[in-house]
């Protein structure tokens, strides 16, 4: 039995997420090093089961880590886990699993961390079982003496007893009887149990596939239809949540309107509301909302909601990335995007576990424009988060559905841009070598300057500078004719870098020095950095190391001020070359023991050796 790992297993409705949600925030003291929290869709009626890979991932960019640092092998990046977190006073909560072969690979070890699973099936093995059984009868009563009160319990105890016999003891039915009762104060208990009787539930031996259908179908006849509709349309939207304007956008109605039903819906215990207004239902209710929206219009509700997600997305883009070239959408009304760039971030985050599922969703109904609009207008975003696993899925996704030729040269575009920045170079390659020749069969200059970008992108990648420079040069004409100043200045900063790599350190110098004064002009500042330290770079080539210095330390002063502590960590190990070239070693072991402390953080474990050793080259223990 392995200990620190215990699993509350039980059908569903028992409560089980309620209760491990509840242990976990009433022992918040006892985990300094902070929680973790993923629901494996073990049981969801629209999903398929999270794979062990994506939960650990996920819980590698909760620690902090880069994705691009994340190793594509399932084993290396479930080891990564292990040894991040094997001294940390962590508690995992894994929801909703299917078995334990789900769980096992995303067990820390150690006995440091503690692990709370919850599953409707038993999970044998290592895994220390906690039974969550029906409620007796007592504990039943006082639940429903939570929501109806205990006058009007001891009012009726026959028929409250009978009552708890027809929901089997079930928390979830017990809930939704309750909330019921309380929209029917002239009605006696007895009555009550009757209709439910008369819908044909029996007493019951706590079977939710029987008991919950029968208790929604009778607090479903009390919704008005405006009710009824957001009830069933809710259990046909993609995602595990939704936020109040999406709904909106679902139901077809007002956001004043939508509030005022999802609440209704939520005094009926038929949804529950968190933080920022998100809508959840329990996976049993979705099944048997879904069963309802076979009776309404389904796909123009669908519709409505993945219009919502794309222009959404597409307005809260431009907040985080105003340079990028503008993708013209028709005008959609209600969208207010978020004032900085904060709250767009914000926006993506919290839409994060819905986005896939949206774009899926217009996926399997041939709505090939949204799906692939939807991987451009998140591309930013998951860039900004090293979302990386997130990105994959969206642009194969997206190179499935695109039928415009330009878009198939934007979806393997950045799907090759993508597998580079997890290391997949072969197959990096493939995907640019496709995105060069549609580009060169549609003949537009941006397609054809990205393309060439990209593949000197990768190429830098892995070292092979000369190919890199011919990819970049060819880039910069189609960049010009197109006309974007951003993009012609991150060309020039391109072919300076990549010319000083294979020795033309003078033309190196003027394409970088033309790139820092057009970014410098367009106030991008996380592009003026890339440029400094591009020519901070070439002095040092050069051999000017006291210019190399001043311009390096200004490089990280713009990365921090963007809090880019990915590149602030790279740069600050280069700034220790300069130093060294100079005699000043004890310059150089500061700024490297500063870096390494980062990458350490960042869980960039190779790189963290490779500054270890060249510390010990000048007599420097790490940390002295």
């Amino acid at each position: 039995m392995r200990t620190g790992v215990a699993a509350i297993a039980g059908a569903g409705g028992m409560g089980k997420t309620w209760l491990a949600l509840h242990w976990a925030h009433r022992n918040l003291h006892r985990f300094p090093d902070g929680q973790l929290f993923v629901d494996l869709r073990g049981f969801s009626p629209d999903e398929t089961p999270m794979e062990p890979d994506a939960a650990i991932r996920g819980f590698l960019h909760a620690l902090g880590l880069d994705a691009g640092r994340i190793p594509a092998d399932p084993h290396a990046s479930a080891a990564l886990f292990r040894r991040l977190v094997a001294r940390k006073r962590l508690l995992v909560v894994i929801d909703n699993a299917v078995d334990a072969a789900q769980v096992t690979p995303m067990l820390p070890g150690g006995d440091t961390c503690k692990v709370l699973v919850t599953s409707r099936n038993r999970l044998p093995g290592s895994i220390r079982p906690v039974g969550l059984d029906v409620l007796a009868d007592r504990d039943a009563g006082t639940l429903l003496a939570t929501r109806i009160g205990a006058t009007r319990l001891n009012a009726e105890p026959l028929a409250v007893a009978r009552l708890i016999d027809l929901c089997g003891g079930l928390p979830l039915a017990l809930s939704i009887v309750g909330a019921r009762v309380l929209t029917e104060p002239d009605l006696s208990l007895a009555a009550i149990a009757r209709q439910l009787e008369e819908l044909g539930l029996g007493a019951l031996d706590a079977d939710p596939s029987v008991s919950v259908p029968v208790v929604l179908s009778w607090s479903y006849r009390a919704l008005s239809d405006s009710q009824k509709k957001m009830f069933a349309l809710l259990g046909i939207a993609p995602g595990e949540d939704i936020d109040l304007s999406a709904a909106a956008s679902l139901g077809g109605m007002s956001t004043e309107d939508a509030r005022t039903t999802l609440r209704s819906l939520e005094q009926a215990s038929l949804i529950s509301i968190s933080g920022g207004f998100r809508a959840r239902m329990h996976d049993l209710v979705r099944a048997y909302a879904a069963e309802r929206a076979k009776h309404v219009d389904g796909d123009e509700a669908l519709r409505r909601l993945v219009d919502h997600h794309v222009h959404t997305a597409h307005a809260n883009d431009r907040v985080i990335d105003p340079h990028r070239p503008l993708i013209t959408l028709g005008t959609h009304p209600e969208i207010t995007p978020a004032q900085d760039k904060a709250g767009a971030l914000a926006w993506f985050d919290a839409e994060r576990g819905t986005r896939q599922a949206v774009q899926q969703a217009a996926a399997q109904r041939g709505w090939n424009d949204e799906v692939v609009l939807l991987a451009r207008v998140s591309h930013a975003y998951n860039q900004h988060r090293g979302h990386l696993d997130d990105e994959l899925a969206m642009w194969q996704t997206a190179i499935n559905a695109a039928d415009d030729p330009m878009d198939r040269v934007v979806a393997h575009r950045i799907m090759g841009s993508s597998l580079g920045q997890v290391q997949r170079y072969d197959e990096a390659l493939h995907h640019l070598d496709q995105a060069l020749a549609l580009a060169e069969q549609v003949g537009e200059a941006l397609p054809l300057a990205d393309a060439h970008g990209t593949l000197a992108w990768l190429w830098v990648s892995r070292a092979e500078y000369q190919r890199a420079f011919e990819h970049a040069r060819a880039s910069l004409p189609h960049y010009q004719q197109n006309g974007n100043q951003m993009l012609i200045a991150l060309a020039h900063n391109n072919i300076g870098y990549c010319a000083a790599e294979i020795g033309y350190t003078g033309q190196g110098r003027e394409h970088a020095t033309k790139a820092l004064n057009l970014l410098h002009e367009l106030g991008d500042r996380q592009g003026e950095a890339t440029a400094v330290s591009t020519l901070a770079r070439i002095e040092y080539q050069l051999g000017n190391h006291t210019e190399s210095i001043t311009l390096y330390e200004h490089a990280i002063e713009l990365y921090r001020a963007e809090n880019d502590d990915y590149t602030t960590a790279k740069i600050l190990i280069s700034l220790g070359h300069p130093h060294l070239a100079l005699g000043q070693n004890d310059q150089a072991a500061r700024v490297w023991q500063e870096g390494l402390r980062m990458l350490e953080q960042q869980g960039r474990d190779d790189e963290a050796d490779h500054v270890r050793k060249q510390l010990a080259e000048i007599h420097v223990t790490p940390g002295s």
